[in-house]
């Protein structure tokens, strides 16, 4: 009988040490898959993060001026910040946009006087090497604004006299169906205006100098 204990005292002493490192090996596995499982979100939070820095570098990285020589695929531009000096290779590609849409066009298309903008190169940088280069045509709106007293009203125009001088000539105003009138808060008709009416006149002047107005005040 005592041998049968000691054998099976003898046999758990054995047996116990076993149980306990597969217990802890277990746990010590568990733990290193959690650090793995760790360390990999961080290292693609890392990499989200560079990425989005880099993306946001390079949308934000272009200067603007106008174009004071061009040779060998060389452009030196004048900016706000100064004069930059533009290289361009043969990867760099060159856009015209204009009321129409955007072209591809080449390096000899670009003329000197001409406004362009380049991508790819810091403000602060003196100049560079080219991604993107933009040359935009697109026609550019002017606006006016006048203040005068009303010294006729046509089918499609206004003359305004200066407000403290008759010795000055009338400035034409036209006008059309967009065109806004108003007294107040109130829309009205153009054949509304009394003669001598203080406007405030807004709208847009074309390449030919007309002024266009699209709203019409009465200011008294």
């Amino acid at each position: 009988m005592k041998r049968l204990i000691f054998a099976l005292f003898f046999g758990f002493l054995l047996f116990f040490p076993a149980v306990v490192f597969s217990q802890s090996t277990e746990s010590d596995l568990k733990t290193q898959k959690r650090l793995l499982e760790v360390e990999s979100k961080a290292t693609q939070s890392a990499q989200t993060a560079t990425s989005s820095a880099t993306k946001s570098s390079l949308e934000l990285s272009f200067i603007s001026g106008g174009i004071l020589h061009s040779s060998e695929k060389v452009l030196v531009i004048q900016g706000d910040s100064g004069q930059k000096t533009i290289f361009t290779v043969d990867s760099t590609r060159f856009l015209n946009l204009d009321g129409k849409g955007k072209k591809l066009i080449g390096f000899g298309d670009l003329k000197t006087g001409e406004n362009i903008s380049v991508l790819g190169i810091s403000s602060a940088a003196g100049g560079g090497v080219a991604k993107i280069i933009v040359r935009d045509t697109s026609p550019k709106i002017q606006t006016f604004s006048q203040f005068g007293r009303l010294a006729e009203v046509k089918s499609d125009s206004l003359a305004l006299k200066d407000p403290n001088r008759d010795d000055l000539p009338t400035i034409k105003v036209l006008y059309n169906s967009a065109t806004v009138f108003k007294k107040g808060t109130q829309t009205i008709e153009p054949s509304a205006l009394a003669a001598n009416s203080k406007l405030i006149v807004v709208g847009t002047i074309d390449d030919k100098g007309n002024l266009t107005a699209t709203q019409v005040q009465i200011a008294n």
